[in-house]
């Protein structure tokens, strides 16, 4: 899924997958009706204009095209005429934990997590142009649980390219609620159609792990504890294309290597631990994969700890030439290094004893953007090591690049003042809406 988002430390349980779904089968949805407003709306947020952006293709049976979706509590919103938030969906039976738009801004799909305790969910899509209601395209009632006495609803989703399609993973609760630390996932694969319901299983609980698709739409990567898998979009052509030893994680999570495509779709690259990253001998690996390929091919190896050795994870450029890492030092000091998957031209681009996340690379891999916290310093570099500061004194929740020199991103000011900012290359960033609440999440085309 994208998005966009913070990373914490998991949880892991191993759980046995049994009743497996029969993995093709389609599935009908069982139609339910939209949620009926229970409490006050919540304050519209307020706006300035959004940047001119022209949709690349028409959205919706009106012609209408969301470029940017996020989510507030209850609401969905897309910016209307002149950067006024729409509400284009809202259901107050829980809040709404993330969204997400179709490549032609047709779509805008969103989790709604439901009472009592927003245990469970349900992955909901409305067509912001036409004059139809949201659709529930499917719920726990839909998804029949590998294990007994546990119920599965959707976890990570994400539009397919050029499709109105959703591909996305489960996971699970116990009847008897969360007992304590644990990965609740069920590593399975599904897909299921905006316009029509239609739900199909593509790989069943314990067969496949985080997924990642390709910028065109035609295939898939599915990173595990053991391996990383690759196949078509569809679901025919699996097959194992890197298999490594289990990642200790020294907790109850298993370990799944982050896969990064290339912007034309022609391979990935990932950069894969050794079995024990704290280990005197510990390294990293990287490999690159083409997309028609059944084998990774080596393209440089790194000493040192991945999993648990910096303040910045791995950060692997699309065209996979470049990698940027963090590495602590025994004075406390954190080196933030940039270098070629080759181990080529090492560059210490910043020097912090303050926390550093890390936001991704441009589709051109000409930019990665870096915060350091908590003074609030925002940090695009340069593939040539040049840095510019941006979105001074606000502290970055999310970020989402666009193309090659814009992005949209989440943060806060103040006290909690959430808000949605754009930012060009070069230029001031543009505050868009404020006024939000935490949890805020959103996705941009």
């Amino acid at each position: 899924m994208k998005n966009r988002f913070l990373f914490g430390a998991l949880f892991a349980m191993l759980i046995a997958a049994c009743n497996p779904v029969e993995v093709g089968v389609e599935t009908p949805t069982v139609p339910a009706p939209a949620a009926t407003p229970t409490a006050a709306p919540p304050p519209t947020p307020t706006s300035v204009p959004l940047p001119t952006q022209a949709p690349t293709e028409p959205g919706g049976v009106f012609g209408f095209a969301c470029s940017l979706a996020y989510a507030s509590e209850s609401r969905v919103y897309c910016p209307g005429e002149g950067g006024t938030p729409m509400v284009v969906a809202e259901d107050t039976r829980g809040p709404i934990s993330s969204v997400a738009v179709s490549s032609d801004g047709a779509w805008v799909a969103y989790v709604v997590n439901l009472p009592p305790d927003n245990a469970t969910s349900e992955l909901w899509a409305v067509n912001p142009g036409s004059e139809a209601a949201p659709a529930r395209l499917l719920g726990p009632d839909q998804l029949l649980s590998p294990q007994p006495d546990t119920t599965s609803s959707p976890r990570n989703f994400e539009w397919l390219a050029g499709t109105h399609t959703l591909i996305f993973d489960t996971r699970f609760v116990p009847s008897g609620g969360i007992q304590g630390p644990g990965e609740y996932i069920n590593n399975d694969l599904w897909r299921v159609e905006a316009e029509t319901g239609a739900l199909r299983n593509l790989l069943p609980a314990q067969a496949g792990g985080n997924f990642h698709l390709s910028p065109d739409g035609q295939r898939i990567a599915i990173s595990g504890a053991t391996s990383i898998q690759l196949l078509n979009a569809d679901g025919s052509n699996l097959r194992t294309v890197i298999e490594y030893p289990m990642i200790i994680t020294y907790s109850e999570y298993q370990y799944k290597p982050a896969v990064v495509w290339s912007t034309d779709s022609a391979f990935f690259t990932v950069l894969v631990p050794s079995p024990d990253p704290m280990a005197a001998d510990s390294s990293a690996t990287i490999f690159r994969v083409a997309a028609a390929g059944d084998s990774g091919e080596t393209m440089g190896r790194f000493d040192g700890n991945f999993v648990f050795g910096g303040p910045l994870g791995p950060g692997l450029s699309p065209d996979g030439r470049r990698l940027v890492y963090g590495r602590s030092t025994d004075q406390g000091v954190a080196n933030l290094i940039l270098v070629g998957v080759d181990g080529s031209d090492p560059t210490i681009f910043n020097s912090t004893s303050l926390s550093a996340n890390g936001w991704g690379w441009s589709p051109d891999s000409e930019w990665y953007a870096y915060g350091i916290v908590p003074d609030g310093s925002n940090v695009l570099l340069r593939r040539n090591g040049a840095l510019q500061e941006f979105g001074a004194g606000l502290t970055l929740v999310g970020l989402e690049w666009v193309d090659a020199t814009s992005f949209y991103f989440s943060a806060v000011s103040g006290e909690a003042n959430y808000g949605l900012y754009f930012h060009r290359v070069g230029e001031q960033t543009q505050e868009l809406v404020n006024g939000l609440q935490p949890g805020l999440t959103f996705d941009a085309r």
